[in-house]
């Protein structure tokens, strides 16, 4: 068995390396912890490592001394300097002394990881660690760049966090929501209980009451143990409720209330428990519009609308997609253990003629499948799959040959299973990645979309 990548945190501050211990262990790496500077020289020198992270300001030694003496003794182990100050000075000193990098406090989470998993994949691509490393970077889906909308949402993000404020995140399909409903519980108080994730759209409302608030044994034919449903399970933490637009009204009222009492109560049980949860809902909908058709809540929309974020598409990020490019080729390089890659100026340009309805996530998915799959060291047109990056309107309609023989309103139940998988992606690209619209489009109810998505591995 491979060994886990091992990480040591040098630091006099027991909460702060607590708080490091834990978003290193989630990302599963093995932690150590010193908070004697002196003693860390030995411990490095003795045991095995392959990041160290040491606080500047300790007794004993000073996190530069500290520094010198790793870098005498293991030359090629890469250490991050931490410090509450941002002082200039120190970090082109670190830098000098050999530090990879330097992390100033209060930490962000996505930054401190970033760092950790640039560190870690620059050292280790060729040791064999490639899939720790990969892990940790498949998380990364939500890069800021230049574009001012993303970078004022980070900004929001980043404020509202720590408050107890409810949140609903607008944008499309693939533009990160998720990555930022898990930044906002990573930089909050909860952020060592749970995180708990659900997309709605696989809630079909028969099950919604079990799947929310639980049920006891015999409950209901079926019903052979107790279960315990996602807000007892998110209790202390953070619940994420994806394209949360799926809900239909009667479940819309049960979630409202439970929001409003902080109780719930199981199916079949006569006790109620007490929760406390904080809600990160998300939507590729405008709310707002289903609410006034009626489709949507209005009590419900504004408990869940206390601070209302909006993440660009990548079609308003066209300037960021080299930077977003290079991001995602650096991980398929770990990923896949093909260091040096490049991308061909002919695809990048290829890039930015294309709409990408799918976002950052289509934009990663491809650059991975690429990478994987490319003969040479440089992706060329030929690694691309073919047809994927002709030119797509602001409002996609189905094109191609076999497409456009078809009718406005598809019937997946017929046809082959190239047809449907083709009907399927098309459908997804003509509403922009909306799962409901697009189950509409084929003729289907969502639960077998999702069921058709996995079966074809089709990531929307």
């Amino acid at each position: 068995m491979k060994r886990s990548t091992k990480v040591l945190i040098v630091d006099d501050d027991p909460a702060f390396a607590n708080l490091m211990e834990r978003l290193l262990i989630r990302e599963e790496f093995t932690v150590s912890k010193l908070i004697d500077s002196v003693r860390a020289t030995e411990e490095v020198v003795k045991n095995h490592y392959d990041l160290v992270l040491v606080d500047y300001k300790m007794p004993g030694l000073n996190g530069l001394q500290l520094l010198e003496r790793i870098k005498a003794h293991k030359p090629n182990l890469p250490v991050i300097l931490i410090t509450n100050y941002a002082d200039l000075r120190v970090a082109v000193s670190s830098v000098k002394l050999g530090a990879f990098d330097y992390v100033t406090k209060p930490i962000v989470p996505y930054a401190f990881l970033a760092v950790v998993t640039r560190a870690l994949s620059e050292n280790m691509a060729d040791n064999g660690k490639a899939e720790d490393i990969a892990r940790v970077n498949q998380k990364q889906e939500y890069i800021v760049g230049s574009c001012l909308k993303a970078k004022e949402t980070w900004d929001y993000a980043c404020k509202v966090a720590p408050t107890k404020l409810n949140v609903l995140i607008c944008g499309e399909s693939g533009t990160g929501k998720e990555y930022i409903a898990r930044v906002l519980h990573d930089m909050s108080r909860r952020v060592s209980h749970p995180f708990i994730a659900v997309d709605c759209g696989t809630i079909s409302p028969e099950l919604a009451t079990s799947i929310f608030f639980g049920h006891v044994k015999g409950a209901f034919t079926g019903a052979n143990s107790d279960k315990i449903g996602l807000f007892e399970q998110a209790n202390k933490g953070t619940l994420f409720l994806d394209e949360i637009g799926n809900l239909a009204l009667d479940v819309q009222a049960a979630l409202l209330r439970v929001i409003q009492e902080g109780r719930v109560k199981p199916l079949g049980s006569s006790h109620e428990l007490e929760v406390d949860v904080r809600i990160v809902a998300a939507t590729n909908e405008a709310l707002s519009v289903n609410v006034s058709q009626g489709t949507f809540r209005n009590d419900l929309y504004y408990r869940l609308n206390e601070f209302e974020l909006h993440i660009p598409s990548l079609r308003e990020r066209m300037d960021d997609l080299e930077v977003f490019t290079s991001a995602f080729l650096k991980q398929a390089e770990v990923e896949f253990n093909k260091p040096n890659l490049t991308i061909d100026p002919e695809v990048l340009k290829a890039f930015k003629g294309y709409s990408w309805p799918g976002n950052l996530r289509e934009l990663r998915n491809i650059v991975r499948r690429s990478a994987l799959l490319a003969k040479n060291r440089m992706i060329n047109m030929n690694d691309i799959p073919k047809g994927l990056l002709a030119p797509v309107d602001e409002n996609p309609k189905f094109s191609g040959s076999l497409l456009e023989k078809q009718s406005k309103r598809f019937d997946i139940k017929v046809g082959s299973k190239e047809l449907e998988r083709e009907l399927i992606i098309a459908a997804l690209e003509k509403t922009k990645y909306n799962k409901t619209k697009a189950a509409k489009e084929l003729n289907i109810d969502r639960s077998t979309l999702y069921s058709k998505l996995r079966s074809y591995g089709i990531e929307g």
